[in-house]
């Protein structure tokens, strides 16, 4: 995303019409442009004179790349409502998911139908072997089929009876809800890529002004450039009027 995002700022200072930029108006009323960063992703900015100041960092409507979803698939049994509560879900929003779990949602679809379509939306699956219910098995190697990552738990004393299948995966054998808890942010925070759905403009917007610092020389009519933290401001001596 850096990279892609500095390669497209130079094109915005040198000019707003580059092909590449794809730029165009998106919200006559605030006055907000939006250009590229790669297929997925778009920054939005506003032009205030000879300056542009950059607002967010987006992914497009149709990407399908980054979801905070997390599916948990589980035995929905009295005996574990309280792991859910106490153990799967503080987990799971600690370290930037929103967790799911179908028994626990509104709907009026066919339950089936409901289970594939949240999976395909969700950016984990946890399973939770425990009891060894073939629904979650099922669930799990869906999601393995998709490509989303799957994070295997099961209660303590449950391991003779996995499945040969998926005893090859490395579960969490938990004790109790605040062991799971623990266990299951220190699996994902070290094995899962940490999702956040708008990039750190702050981190951005200062990688790319320490690299346009040395391009100076190659930027002509730049005069200063500055990062308020909130967005990027470059102040150029000639921009294009946008037309």
């Amino acid at each position: 995303m850096q990279k892609a995002f500095d390669k497209q700022a130079k094109l915005l200072i040198q000019d707003l019409r580059h092909p590449g930029l794809r730029a165009k108006k998106y919200d006559e009323a605030r006055d907000t442009w939006q250009a590229r960063v790669t297929r997925d992703w778009r920054f939005y900015f506003s032009i205030e004179g000879d300056t542009y100041n950059l607002h967010t960092i987006m992914p497009t409507r149709s990407s399908q790349t980054i979801s905070s979803q997390a599916f948990v698939a589980m035995w929905f049994d009295e005996s574990l409502k309280a792991v859910y509560r106490n153990g799967f879900e503080p987990a799971l929003r600690q370290t930037g998911y929103t967790p799911i779990r179908l028994d626990l949602e509104e709907h009026n679809e066919k339950i089936c139908d409901r289970v594939l379509s949240q999976i395909r939306k969700s950016g984990l699956l946890v399973a939770d072997v425990t009891n060894q219910r073939a629904s979650v098995l099922f669930e799990a190697g869906f999601a393995l089929g998709l490509g989303i990552p799957v994070i295997w738990t099961c209660r303590s004393g449950d391991e003779p009876a996995l499945p040969f299948d998926t005893r090859q995966y490395n579960h969490i054998f938990w004790n109790d809800s605040e062991d799971l808890r623990e266990k299951l942010a220190l699996r994902i925070e070290a094995t899962i890529p940490r999702i956040e759905i708008r990039p750190r403009l702050d981190l951005i917007a200062d990688n790319f002004l320490a690299q346009l610092t040395r391009l100076t020389p190659t930027i002509p009519g730049r005069t200063s450039v500055s990062n308020n933290r909130r967005s990027l401001t470059v102040k150029i001596a000639s921009q294009p009027s946008p037309g």
